[in-house]
């Protein structure tokens, strides 16, 4: 499992974190994920071999909601 970190500067309604947390759990490989509109940030857990960040992107787009820096960590040594 891999481990993203984004930020989102356009996440600024309950509706667009709705909106992006829905698609995203209809795409394959993803276990976990959790936004913030406090803070901007979406954390996302997934499979990588059954998910690419072309995926991820496209929806981020699809919403007009632009990431801003990202970060990832492998999970497997945490199982």
């Amino acid at each position: 499992l891999t481990q993203m970190v984004v930020t989102l500067p356009g996440l600024n309604s309950k509706t667009l974190q709705k909106d992006i947390e829905t698609d995203i759990l209809h795409l394959a490989g993803i276990k976990f994920i959790e936004t913030s509109l406090i803070s901007k940030t979406l954390i996302l857990n997934y499979d990588s071999r059954k998910l690419s960040l072309e995926a991820i992107d496209h929806i981020f787009h699809k919403w007009g909601c632009s990431p801003g820096e990202s970060s990832f960590q492998a999970l497997n040594s945490m199982q």
